[in-house]
C-alpha cells in the first residue's frame, strides 16, 4: 500500500513536468529496490492522471471535441485535428513495439539513458528556441 502511494504521488507529481513520469516511477522502484510493479500499475496511474486532467479541463475538452467536428475553421478546430494527428505515431509505435517496449524500455539503465538524453534535447531546444526569438 506505502508503495502504491508513493508512487501515485511521483505519478501525479510529475505528470506536469516536462519529464518521464513513467519513467520517474522505474528509477524510484529500482533505486527503492521495489519489484516492477508492471505496465498495468503504471498504466492505472497514467488513467487516474488522464481522468484529473479530463475533469480539470472538461470544459475545454468539449469545446475542442465541438469546434472539431463542426463550424468553420478556428484555432480550436486546428488544435484539436493536431491532438489526433499527434496520436497517431505513438499509437503505432505502441502497436508495433508492444512486446520489445515492455522488455527493454522498463530497464532502469535504458530508462536513466532515456531521461538524460531527452532532458538534454529539452535544455538546447530551449536555449536555442530563444536565440531565435531574440534576433
Amino acid at each position: 500500500m506505502t508503495h502504491a502511494i508513493i508512487l501515485g504521488l511521483i505519478q501525479g507529481l510529475s505528470e506536469f513536468w516536462p519529464i518521464s513520469s513513467s519513467g520517474h516511477l522505474i528509477i524510484t522502484r529500482d533505486i527503492l529496490g521495489w519489484a516492477d510493479q508492471g505496465t498495468l500499475f503504471d498504466a492505472a496511474l497514467g488513467l487516474g492522471t488522464a481522468l484529473a486532467l479530463v475533469a480539470a479541463f472538461w470544459g475545454d475538452w468539449v469545446k475542442l471535441i465541438k469546434a472539431g467536428f463542426s463550424g468553420p475553421k478556428s484555432e480550436d478546430k486546428k488544435m484539436f485535428w493536431w491532438i489526433i494527428i499527434a496520436s497517431i505515431p505513438a499509437g503505432i509505435a505502441g502497436l508495433y513495439l508492444k512486446g520489445d517496449a515492455e522488455r527493454y524500455m522498463r530497464q532502469p539503465l535504458t530508462v536513466a539513458f532515456d531521461l538524460a538524453a531527452f532532458g538534454l534535447l529539452l535544455g538546447l531546444s530551449e536555449r536555442w528556441g530563444t536565440r531565435a526569438h531574440r534576433c
